[in-house]
């Protein structure tokens, strides 16, 4: 038996929510191919959302991410709400670095064909792009390519950080290979949980 509540008077999608992500201040974002980028609350034991942005019509999100940029000091909570910015790809090739208030910041042509995901480094120094096109690419948090760290004849469908930003975990194929970003060394290749 399945179970679905709704609140009455919620903002709701109404076509397919292709990705979500939970920020640290207990707000989720959740955005789809009806192009809209939604917020939602717990509000004192209740579900409040409402729609941050109207994306634009060629904006089909495939994966996004929260970073917070760090707080300067002396901002209050308002310059603090504004500190955290969504990085989220499309099918398009893209990236875009879009605010929580919904403004798009910076678009960025990645890969050719979709741009499956995106992750920001731990820090926020830094995101990583991996594509349909099997490149995985390190951008600057500005939006400037450092490096293309994967060139692949198969897409790179997933994709992930080391704790310390050394080195990055990525899924090609039936393989997992781990790519040292400090070293010119061929990655790391485990299948079947073996190192191989």
């Amino acid at each position: 038996m399945r179970f679905k509540i709704l609140q009455k008077g919620l903002k709701c999608h109404t076509k397919t929510v292709t990705c979500v992500v939970w920020n640290a201040s207990d707000e989720i974002f959740s955005c789809g191919d009806d192009h809209q980028l939604v917020s939602w609350k717990f509000d004192g034991g209740m579900l409040a959302s409402k729609v941050v942005a109207e994306l634009p019509d060629d904006f089909y999100p495939t994966d996004m991410q929260c970073h917070s940029r760090p707080v300067q000091p002396g901002s209050g909570a308002l310059k603090k709400l504004s500190q955290d910015v969504l990085l989220i790809t499309t099918d398009d090739g893209r990236y875009h670095l879009v605010s929580k208030t919904g403004k798009i910041e910076k678009s960025v042509s990645a890969h050719a064909g979709a741009t499956i995901c995106g992750k920001w480094s731990y820090d926020g120094t830094a995101l990583l792009t991996a594509g349909e096109d099997g490149l995985l690419k390190v951008w600057s948090r500005s939006g400037m390519l450092r490096s293309t760290v994967v060139r692949g004849n198969q897409p790179v469908l997933a994709a992930a950080w080391s704790p310390d930003n050394s080195m990055i975990l990525y899924a090609q194929g039936p393989f997992l290979l781990i790519q040292s970003l400090t070293s010119t060394s061929k990655p790391l290749k485990v299948r079947n949980y073996r190192i191989v």
